[in-house]
């Protein structure tokens, strides 16, 4: 991973937001008698144009910043867990054909899972991070070595296939478990990601973790940009 392009990303990020901001107010204006201007219509498909060039641009730092068989640590306080999911929504499908979600809150209000159940050419699969009684398939966040499991079988069923990985809530996971205890379940899932197709992502707030932990997690997984 080039520091170049994680800088890349970055402004590429910036800039579609800063874009898309001006789309929506000249299509705002565009609503009424100034609908008739040559030059608001004008815009407003150069707008897009430039939108789908940063688009296209993004994707392609994307594929070179998450790379197959490698594990990202993410933190979200840099990167929001809505520009998580919208790196996935664009990532599967097109990377990847298919995608296993460990996630810290009801499947069925989900913003992502919505989002990829419109792509019916993925195969997905939501499990809760949680210790409640629910019909959802679920993963108690004490439990490492089911959790440990569950994402070892998965890498082993879907073979070579392309996929990826997210495991969020590692600071619910940090409350029930001993760091190193901890990292020692997360180095083994690694290990298995190393040597298949899949990627594997884990956001988290870094402020829940001290400086020493951090150090950590960052001398055994790939920290996204």
């Amino acid at each position: 991973m080039k520091e170049s392009d994680s800088k890349l990303f970055d402004s590429n990020e910036k800039y579609r937001s800063i874009l898309n901001e001006i789309l929506r107010d000249l299509e705002s204006i565009s609503v009424g008698p100034a609908v008739q201007s040559k030059t608001i219509k004008d815009l407003i498909s150069k707008y897009r144009i430039y939108i789908a060039r940063v688009d296209e641009e993004i994707n392609q730092k994307t594929k070179r910043l998450l790379e197959y068989s490698n594990s990202y640590i993410i933190n979200t306080e840099k990167y929001s867990e809505r520009m998580v999911y919208s790196l996935i929504e664009k990532s599967i499908g097109k990377y990847y054909s298919s995608g296993l979600f460990i996630i810290k809150e009801n499947p069925e209000t989900f913003y992502l899972r919505k989002m990829l159940e419109l792509k019916s050419s993925i195969r997905t699969r939501f499990i809760w991070l949680t210790n409640i009684n629910t019909t959802y398939e679920k993963v108690s966040p004490s439990n490492l070595l089911q959790l440990q499991k569950l994402i070892m079988d998965y890498i082993k069923e879907i073979e070579k296939q392309k996929s990826m990985i997210l495991l969020e809530g590692l600071e619910i996971i940090k409350t029930y478990n001993e760091m190193r205890e901890m990292l020692k379940y997360l180095k083994n899932i690694k290990d298995q990601i190393s040597i298949s197709n899949s990627i594997f992502l884990i956001p988290f707030n870094f402020s829940a973790f001290t400086a020493e932990e951090i150090g950590l997690l960052k001398g055994n997984f790939n920290q996204f940009p």
